[in-house]
């Protein structure tokens, strides 16, 4: 949408030099001048339609889940309506959402129709809302911000995995380690806390003594992609075993076939092959990893090396590989040439969480 909303402004600027051009240079500047509001006026137009769409997309996810609208409403009062004054002082084309008051009018109809209306929160929703919060505040925020947040007087089990964390940060890992201990005294089995266990063990270049809780976290949630390549990478990091590459690139390749997406799951894919001397299996996870946060022109690079090494090894051996190398080349040669003609092409990926 921003490549269509240059074409105006581009347009004013062409027909501002014509203007001076022909002898009217006035007409010309504010043409040229007025350039930059023709391209807003068109890319707000869409901005707002996409903010109106996502309120509502927010009222149906809530009403899939059960839960009540009220807090959506409560929240745009709160935190949006008492500006509202400012934007409507503003230019129509400096305006890329929705003016509140419209929000919250349209959401409100379909809030207040809906059966959850008068739903309530369970105790278990709101004790896995306040170790996220806990969680965001611990990673987010300083480590003084935390304490200040969650002081040591506070020993609830949010407080201390929120304290965790920020001692984690800093490299603190002693005190990290003792809070973590006294919850995992309380829940031994509870996944994020053995997986922030591990993360500290391996962080601190322990990584043998990571992976035992790498994997009961993995036990706890089988089918977690973070879970998987977390112990593939202290797997792959600790001391070498017979068969532990094997392991690494097994769990691997279940985090990249629970989510295609996740750039950060190819990247460690490729760092083992490479490790194994793999080149062309290697290449081929950097061509999947620069496709998962659309980096057309690394991805079809690597994709072309991983076909001509494939190609001296044998791509028998890895057809499924050798396919998806092909299939990444084909679709980001497309996009690329349609690009130097001047046409945009998003291929088809995804973004995915990088290191």
């Amino acid at each position: 949408n921003m490549d269509i909303a240059m074409r105006p402004m581009l347009l004013s600027i062409g027909l501002g030099v014509l203007a001076m051009m022909a002898g009217a240079p006035a007409a010309g500047a504010a043409l040229i001048a007025g350039s930059q509001t023709f391209a807003m006026g068109d890319f707000v137009r869409f901005t707002q339609a996409q903010e109106a769409s996502a309120d509502q997309a927010a009222v149906t996810l809530l009403d899939q889940s059960g839960q009540s609208g009220k807090g959506l409403i409560d929240f745009f009062n709160r935190e949006l309506r008492p500006y509202e004054f400012m934007t409507r002082r503003l230019p129509a084309w400096m305006i890329t959402h929705p003016f509140s008051s419209d929000r919250v009018e349209s959401l409100r109809r379909r809030v207040e129709s809906s059966p959850n209306y008068n739903a309530t929160d369970t105790e278990d929703n709101w004790r896995r809302f306040r170790f996220m919060q806990a969680k965001l505040i611990g990673f987010l925020q300083t480590e003084n911000q935390t304490l200040a947040r969650y002081p040591l007087t506070d020993t609830s089990p949010y407080a201390r995995y929120a304290r965790a964390i920020a001692y984690y940060r800093v490299s603190d890992f002693p005190p990290a380690e003792s809070e973590l201990n006294s919850l995992l005294a309380d829940e031994p089995n509870n996944p994020y806390f053995l997986e922030l266990m591990g993360q500290i063990l391996f962080e601190s270049n322990r990584a043998q003594a990571s992976i035992p809780f790498y994997r009961r976290s993995l036990a706890q949630n089988p089918h977690s992609a973070l879970f998987q390549i977390n112990l593939a990478r202290a797997i792959d990091g600790a001391p070498g075993t017979p068969g532990s590459s094997d392991e690494a690139i097994g769990l691997l390749r279940q985090a990249a076939a629970e989510e295609p997406d996740n750039a950060f799951a190819w990247r460690e894919m490729a760092d083992v092959y490479s490790n194994r001397h793999q080149e062309g299996l290697a290449e081929w996870a950097w061509a999947e990893q620069s496709f998962a946060v659309l980096d057309c022109g690394t991805a079809y690079d690597f994709a072309q090396r991983s076909i001509r090494t494939m190609g001296h090894d044998g791509a028998t051996a890895q057809p499924i590989a050798a396919q998806r190398a092909q299939d990444i080349a084909d679709i980001c040669g497309q996009a690329l040439r349609e690009q130097n003609r001047g046409t945009t092409v998003t291929p088809t990926g995804g973004g995915g969480r990088r290191r």
